[in-house]
């Protein structure tokens, strides 16, 4: 066997096992597999992804909130994205919101979270605030806090072990509004399918499963919006509403 071929194997090996490992460790570790890759997440891992922030999903997510925001004659709002990375849908939101709506991000990664403080002083708007939580462990903020509370491709790595639990947290909080873009299953069960993309669920039935008192929309990601892997196909901004602090 030539030098080549046994170098060419050996990366189709590493290759084998690496891709083995993102499809049946999740299975075996639940949640704690990603928890783990995003809390060792290296400070520079976060900082090479500074000058692609710029993305058509950010506008159109943050019109959707605004346009809620102001058919229930919320001026002012309290908002909260969970998983915020560097805060650029905040950012978004900043734009358009009047200057004493408060905007809050929290993230699982230091590093993200020292990364989007840095981020938003380099964007002149250091008055958006970043913390440190888990989707599934909130309870740094009070109850009916926000009146939104959203995400963005965050919960497709939460497993069935602690999702309800992600989105009780984010009714705790929330006193109006919840706001999932994420990747849903063409299936109607809340129990996640697990995909090299992550677990995917359909979110509509997981919410309704929960007992909330509270109205559910879609609006389905076209390709303009998001165009890579399975977003054009799959993506949905799913809006909880209630009348009645999810309770």
């Amino acid at each position: 066997m030539s030098r080549i071929t046994k170098f060419l194997l050996k990366i189709t090996f590493k290759k084998a096992i690496i891709k083995l490992k993102t499809i049946v460790l999740p299975l075996i570790k639940k949640t704690s597999y990603y928890e783990e890759v995003w809390e060792s997440r290296p400070l520079e891992d976060v900082k090479k992804y500074i000058p692609d922030q710029d993305r058509p999903s950010r506008d159109w997510l943050a019109s959707e909130i605004k346009t809620s925001l102001q058919h229930f004659k919320i001026e002012n709002p309290k908002i909260l994205e969970v998983g915020c990375d560097l805060g650029a849908n905040l950012f978004s939101l900043k734009k358009i919101l009047t200057e004493n709506s408060e905007l809050i991000g929290a993230d699982i990664s230091h590093a993200s979270i020292t990364s989007a403080k840095k981020y938003m002083e380099s964007l002149e708007s250091p008055n958006i605030k970043f913390y440190q939580a888990k989707a599934d462990d909130l309870s740094i903020f009070d109850d009916n806090y926000f009146d939104v509370v959203f995400t963005d491709a965050v919960l497709l790595y939460v497993a069935d072990d602690k999702i309800n639990q992600a989105v009780n947290e984010m009714m705790r909080v929330s006193k109006k509004m919840i706001f999932l873009l994420e990747l849903s299953s063409q299936n109607n069960s809340a129990k996640a399918n697990h995909t090299l993309d992550g677990w995917i669920r359909n979110y509509k039935t997981l919410i309704e499963s929960n007992n909330a008192e509270c109205d559910v929309s879609i609006s389905n990601v076209t390709i303009d919006i998001r165009s890579a892997g399975r977003w054009p196909s799959q993506g949905e901004l799913i809006k909880a509403v209630s009348s009645n602090n999810f309770i």
